[in-house]
This record gives structure tokens, sequence and C-alpha cells, in this order.
């Protein structure tokens, strides 16, 4: 932890013909920022598809990889609860395969850290369509 936050904020908008969105984030006392998000106004080839994911802990590779895993889903345009369990499921599994991807990018900082705060994330996802929008929250 530092002996003071880190207060300065770091703010993206943009929009594109359905949707508008912004997003700030701030490292406060964290040594450095451990949090991450993901903003995809055009997800893959879905069209009318957009997702928005917020990864707190060290979740960047699921930020990464999350959203490409559940759009690729044999399930996605049947039963897009299925597609996303399975998105979570899968990205459970390349972590469990391989720690490796749990490495922040720089590792100095990982060290100071407990494998009980590695093991703790929490992830919200937002897959918005033309009629809806579909949240999870793990």
């Amino acid at each position: 932890m530092l002996s003071e936050p880190v207060k300065k904020k770091h703010s993206v908008s943009g929009f594109d013909d359905r949707i508008m969105y912004a997003s700030s984030e701030m490292q406060g006392w964290k040594i450095s920022m451990e949090d991450a998000h993901a903003i995809i106004l055009k997800l893959l080839d879905k069209k009318g598809y957009s997702y928005f994911g917020v990864f707190d802990g060290h979740a960047h590779y699921s930020c990464r990889k999350l959203h490409d895993r559940i759009a690729k889903d044999y399930q996605f345009e049947i039963d897009l609860k299925t597609a996303i369990q399975n998105g979570f499921l899968g990205t459970d599994d390349d972590l469990k395969n391989d720690p490796q991807l749990l490495l922040p990018l720089k590792f100095s900082e990982l060290l100071l850290e407990s494998i009980e705060k590695l093991s703790s994330a929490i992830i919200s996802i937002c897959i918005v369509t033309l009629n809806r929008f579909d949240y999870c929250q793990v």
C-alpha cells in the first residue's frame, strides 16, 4: 500500500450509432492499478451486440479474453446466458491450467501480494443488444 492514494483519474468516453458510454478509473492506495475495463461497441461479428466489463483485482487476462470466449461460444446466438457461463468457466480453466496468466506486467508487485489476494477478483459484465441488456456479476 502507498502512504497516500493516487487520486489522478483517467476517463474515456465515446459512442456509436446505438450507445454512448463513459468510464473513469482511479488507482487509489494500491502500488499499481490492479483493475481493468473493457469497452467493445461492436462485439466481433455479432451485429447489434456491445460488451462492457469491469474487472476488479488481478483480472487483466479476463479483461483481454473473456469477451472473445463468450462471443465465439456455440450457444451465443441461441442462449446468451449459457454462452456467458461457458465463457467464465473456460476463462477459469485457462487460468487454472496456466498460472502465468495471472501475472501482472510488473512481477515485483505480484510478490508483494498474497495468494489469497490473487484468488479474489470481482468481474461485472454487460452485453447490450438492440432490444435488451444482459448483466452478470461474479
